[in-house]
């Protein structure tokens, strides 16, 4: 069988259709890759997304800086050891502790990135090498 892929970019709008989709690719085999803004997501949708993902697909979040810390760290505790789920800070931008807390809670398919790392602090990056080892 050859594999296909589909990747979709998520604002704040995944509505049935968008789901219908997604569970179409899946049932046929399809690799799935759904990367929501995290400026613009709710935290139902990208709950509702990790809760649902396969194998085969992986679930993202980009300008994870300005998601709402709770949320991320409720997705990234969805996501677990199993599923693949990553989330991308932007260093210049960077709030309070949500990066160190974000690595923290990271499990074994979890990817944590930062772009523009050159504008985060380095004994924020210093602390997260530490702690992702």
């Amino acid at each position: 069988m050859q594999w296909s892929s589909l990747e979709m970019r998520l604002g704040s709008t995944f509505i049935n259709q968008d789901r219908a989709m997604v569970l179409m690719c899946l049932i046929q085999g399809i690799f799935v890759s759904a990367d929501f803004n995290g400026a613009q997501s709710t935290a139902d949708n990208l709950i509702q997304a990790v809760n649902n993902a396969g194998s085969k697909t992986t679930i993202s979040v980009n300008t994870a800086q300005a998601t709402n810390i709770a949320q991320l760290l409720d997705a990234i505790d969805a996501a677990g050891d199993s599923k693949m789920f990553s989330a991308t800070f932007n260093g210049a931008q960077l709030t309070s502790n949500n990066l160190q807390q974000a690595v923290s809670a990271a499990g074994a398919n979890t990817t944590i990135s930062v772009v523009s790392a050159e504008s985060a602090p380095q004994s924020v990056l210093l602390q997260i090498i530490k702690t992702a080892g």
